[in-house]
């Protein structure tokens, strides 16, 4: 496996977007997330040293996952900053460490830019989260949906 970042692999941004619809879809706390709106947010994250920054993962050279390193990710706490956001891997490469990969990299690409810490929120992840030394920072509300918004230290 490879992670890389999506600066080198903007032609993937379609398929990205895709992936990330239909996973996360227009819900009922972000309905403007369309197709199209993901695909407009993840050319802004085209980047290496500024955020957001968006990696993705690859199994002999096929993309098969991705997760960003983003300003803030959840409308009601963007004084917390920043997040590891986005987490997605193909269904068919799930329970592989992919996923624990990609969180692990954008941890150390927070570490590197010098962030102390880094946010996530999840809604039905906190075991996997905390297996990888996430901490439950605390719980809220937003929509009538719960979340767990968590921590952890870069330093």
């Amino acid at each position: 496996m490879k992670i890389d970042y999506l600066k080198n692999y903007a032609d993937l941004i379609p398929l990205i977007a895709k992936w990330h619809f239909d996973q996360w879809g227009p819900s009922t706390i972000e309905p403007q997330k369309t197709v199209e709106w993901r695909m407009a947010d993840l050319k802004e994250h085209v980047n290496q040293s500024t955020l957001p920054i968006t990696f993705v993962a690859f199994s002999e050279s096929v993309p098969v996952g991705s997760a960003s390193l983003t300003i803030y990710d959840l409308q009601i706490r963007q004084n917390l900053s920043p997040w590891l956001s986005t987490v997605f891997v193909l269904p068919e490469h799930r329970n592989k460490g992919i996923g624990s990969a990609l969180s692990k990299h954008v941890v150390e690409k927070a570490r590197a830019l010098n962030f102390p810490r880094l946010y996530l929120f999840t809604p039905d992840q906190v075991n996997f989260y905390s297996r990888l030394g996430w901490k439950i920072f605390e719980e809220v509300v937003t929509h009538g949906h719960e979340y767990t918004i968590m921590n952890i230290e870069t330093k």
